[in-house]
């Protein structure tokens, strides 16, 4: 194997990337390829957090959403993240809340990234940094009660 054509290739790649990360229009257009329309964006968001539950919780669960971030963020090259704050029922009545972060691809599902709960929150609060921008932060922790 040929390292020095692999560096030279992953040197290219990585110089292109950072290249269209910086042209105009190319962020909107990742984020129009994979966020779903808005017809669907609830209905397929309600699933895929339903179906990420549903191993911890049980089948019979009520999950609803806020947006933490109005739209998307684009970084770079990855799919678009959304930043969530949580909050299920399941059949127990049992409350599960927390702080999510979510992918959009290709327009028909949602990713789920990390998903930190309210009692993560409070007992390690130096996560979120890691996984939320900053902005985001002092808002997910006074919903924690966790707020310093």
């Amino acid at each position: 194997m040929n390292y020095r054509l692999i560096l030279l290739l992953a040197s290219a790649f990585l110089a292109c990337a950072s290249y269209c990360a910086q042209i105009p229009g190319v962020a909107e257009s990742h984020i129009e390829a994979n966020v779903p329309g808005t017809n669907d964006f609830r209905p397929f968001l309600i699933r895929d957090l339903t179906a990420y539950l549903q191993p911890l919780y049980g089948d019979k669960l009520t999950v609803d959403y806020e947006l933490l971030r109005d739209g998307p963020t684009q970084s770079g090259v990855t799919y678009p993240k959304f930043y969530l704050w949580l909050k299920a029922t399941n059949i127990d009545n049992t409350v599960i809340e927390g702080a999510i972060r979510v992918a959009a691809v290709d327009k028909k599902r949602f990713d789920i990234t990390d998903f930190l709960s309210r009692t993560d929150i409070v007992s390690h609060p130096d996560r979120l940094e890691s996984i939320f921008p900053q902005p985001l932060v002092e808002n997910i922790l006074k919903r924690a009660g966790a707020a310093k």
